[in-house]
């Protein structure tokens, strides 16, 4: 899932800021957010090990990866080491 988020954003940069980078009053974790993005959060969350708060692991998760993409997208982080950050992270959340 998460190379799959990183090349989904390398892919397709426009579309990756319309949805997670430009401004919006979208939350994707509160009480109050519409169906269909509660449903997204959830399908996420899915696959997020957690042993405590779900929904904290998979808001920190999406920002850590959130950040790699918006790092790789810039030039600032080397692209050919992507698979192993993606490793570091996972293997960080498996340890939780």
């Amino acid at each position: 899932m998460a190379e799959a988020y990183l090349a989904f954003a390398a892919r397709r940069p426009t579309l990756y800021e319309a949805m997670f980078t430009m401004p919006t009053g979208l939350r994707f974790a509160d009480t109050d957010t519409r169906a269909e993005l509660r449903d997204a959060f959830a399908a996420l969350a899915e696959v997020v090990p957690s042993r405590g708060d779900v929904d904290l692991a998979t808001e920190t998760l999406w920002a850590a990866l959130h950040g790699l993409a918006q790092l790789e997208a810039s030039g600032r982080i080397r692209l050919g080491a992507r698979h192993d950050r993606v490793r570091l992270v996972v293997e960080a959340f498996l340890r939780l």
